[in-house]
């Protein structure tokens, strides 16, 4: 969509509020589900007028996680301990469906976790945040851990990566901002979800539209205040539990326009249990540092670089791997070709199992590698949820390796 397009969307967007929707939804709403679905849809509208119209983007920010007095600490940006914050740099490179996120990390923060398993004899660790990179066309993904020196190819039948840290989700939208407003509003309309009331509200000397949301009628899971102003952007979000408690408050801090009247955000701050009074709260921030939205990224950018030793994997059975034995640059092109690689190397595998290997044996030695060995990333579970990852080595890759 261009920003003309979505200019004159969300003009339309805001005449119908201001005509139609705005005097309904300033009432009191009385009983769930009571907001009419014209409301419903013009805010829907109205949100996803602005997200969609960056349909191409290259952005640069950085997250931080940490904890924080109180607060109002935490929105001026002020940690406890700045030493034990957790510090990533993201490179978010955007063309339609075509995706590459880059989030790099302190290699010590995986290598410390990783000691600490070594020392317990344990199979799995977590770390707060680690290095990953991740590239799709919108089908074909690959996921990339340097830590670990494993890729996983994802095939577009499989559920894949998805983006969980960006300037717009704050950690709080669920994957790929499946769970923003103009997605659950749009899916109160299809009954996915419940809009339990449309009101508005002064938040800091400004009129923001309230929308509270549910999976069901039964309880609010959601609660966003947009500005109609500046696209329809949160500048406050909670996230409830199913009893009512609140698990995640958001606070969008500074809003930038961009060309074509579209509204980035570039700095969010968001709490873990806000209400809990305790002495130190979790924290986490993201500053944008650069943004273009106005120049297409080439095609050609969209690539990974894959250090000689790396091992790959189809994550379809655990004998689709290969370790590579120089330095590869991947392109959305060659995705497939990587998958095609892992699946040629599956005879090498049967073939030495039916030389005597003995899978059982084998699985006795399934052990986190510690030497100079490649593992699967059929192995390797990249689960980011409150931005920590889980990591399991499932087979120990030998020297006999099939290259490709």
């Amino acid at each position: 969509m261009t920003a003309c397009h979505a200019n004159m969307r969300w003009l339309l967007v805001l005449a119908f509020l201001a005509s139609v929707a705005m005097p309904v939804i300033a009432m009191p709403v009385e009983q769930p589900g009571s907001p009419d679905a014209r409301q419903v849809k013009a805010v829907a509208e109205g949100c996803l007028a602005n997200r969609e119209a960056f349909a191409f983007l290259t952005c640069k920010f950085t997250f931080r996680r940490g904890k924080a007095q109180s607060i109002e600490s935490a929105l001026r940006g002020e940690f406890l301990q700045p030493d034990s914050v957790v510090v990533g740099k993201v490179r978010w490179m955007v063309d339609g469906d075509r995706v590459l996120y880059e989030l790099t990390t302190d290699p010590k923060i995986f290598q410390e976790a990783e000691a600490q398993a070594r020392k317990e004899g344990a199979m799995r660790f977590s770390t707060p945040l680690t290095s990953e990179t991740n590239l799709t066309d919108g089908r074909w993904k690959l996921a990339y851990g340097s830590s670990m020196r494993s890729a996983n190819i994802i095939r577009p039948e499989r559920p894949g990566w998805d983006i969980n840290i960006s300037p717009f989700s704050m950690n709080m939208m669920g994957p790929n901002e499946a769970f923003g407003p103009g997605n659950m509003l749009r899916g109160c309309l299809s009954g996915k979800f419940f809009c339990h009331s449309l009101s508005t509200e002064q938040v800091d000397g400004l009129s923001t539209v309230v929308a509270t949301i549910g999976e069901t009628n039964e309880s609010v899971r959601k609660k966003y205040w947009l500005d109609p102003e500046r696209g329809f952007l949160p500048i406050r979000a909670a996230s409830f539990s199913a009893s009512g408690e609140e698990l995640r408050r958001g606070y969008w801090t500074d809003l930038r326009k961009s060309s074509g009247a579209r509204w980035f955000p570039w700095r969010a701050v968001a709490i873990s249990k806000p209400e809990s009074h305790a002495a130190e709260i979790a924290v986490e921030e993201i500053r944008v540092s650069s943004l273009d939205v106005d120049k297409r990224p080439p095609h050609e950018a969209f690539h990974v670089m894959i250090p000689k030793g790396t091992s790959v994997s189809y994550p379809g059975t655990s004998l689709a791997f290969f370790g590579t034995k120089t330095d590869e640059r991947v392109g959305l092109d060659d995705i497939p070709k990587l998958h095609q690689r892992c699946l040629d190397s599956i005879p090498f595998w049967e073939a030495r199992n039916a030389r005597g290997r003995d899978p059982a044996a084998e699985g006795a030695n399934r052990r986190w590698p510690f030497g100079i060995i490649t593992a699967s990333a059929a192995g390797l579970f990249l689960i980011i949820g409150g931005g920590a990852w889980y990591y399991r080595r499932r087979t120990v890759r030998h020297a006999a390796a099939p290259t490709g």
